[in-house]
């Protein structure tokens, strides 16, 4: 492709793709099929539509996730809008500042799988170490919070100033999940939870010995 740059083709793939793109040899590999036909077909028409080759989409074919929910989520929450954009796609922790990391994508992955039975529209969903705010995103659509009649989440960290920030990441794109203030983020002791709640799912990012007993009292029966 380099050396054909100057065809009129391969620099309009350059231009959508981002050249930076083409000179990754595991993202050449791993869309070599959809390239060649990408090829193929924009010779013989050169207003055949580009397929979406995304980071994103990358990440989730490294990943090789099968199920649609994830696989949904992952798409509609852009995880650089959360962390350095240069590492957001890739499968490792990445910085988010005040000595914290946002958790490497197949943990999250794994985490959705694990919570997906109870992630459905009208739960509630209390994430304890919220941290950057990129699984509240997941939870808040996948219970409805960006719905009128739809579930509620609540997200608590001990950092004030990663509670902030999390709120301006998620208003960038996805801030629908706050249009009827169904999703909450607050600074406080996510060990005390929120007294007096019942929630289908808890989910505990931040490091523990063992789950506090008042967790355990605001989980529901049944809950995960």
């Amino acid at each position: 492709l380099r050396a054909q740059s100057d065809y009129p083709l391969v620099k309009e793939l350059f231009r959508y793709y981002n050249y930076k793109e083409f000179i990754n040899k595991e993202f050449l590999q791993t869309n070599r099929t959809k390239l060649e036909n990408t090829l193929y077909h924009f010779s013989l028409n050169p207003t055949f539509p580009l397929p979406v080759i995304t980071k994103s989409n990358h990440l989730i074919d490294s990943m090789k996730l099968q199920t649609e929910s994830i696989i949904s989520m992952f798409r509609k929450v852009p995880r650089g809008n959360f962390c350095d954009k240069e590492m957001a796609y890739e499968d490792r922790p990445c910085t988010i500042g005040f000595n914290q990391t946002i958790s490497a994508p197949h943990i999250h992955a794994m985490t959705i799988e694990t919570l997906k039975d109870k992630l459905v529209f009208q739960n509630s969903v209390l994430d304890v170490g919220s941290g950057s705010g990129f699984l509240l995103a997941m939870f808040g659509y996948m219970v409805g919070t960006d719905k009128k009649n739809g579930g509620t989440v609540v997200g608590i960290d001990i950092y004030p100033e990663l509670v902030a920030k999390s709120i301006r990441s998620l208003k960038k794109e996805n801030k629908d999940i706050f249009l009827f203030n169904r999703l909450q983020i607050t600074h406080g002791d996510g060990w005390k939870g929120v007294p007096g709640k019942l929630f289908d799912v808890i989910n505990i990012g931040a490091n523990a010995p063992s789950v506090p007993h008042s967790l355990w009292q605001q989980l529901k029966p049944g809950g995960l």
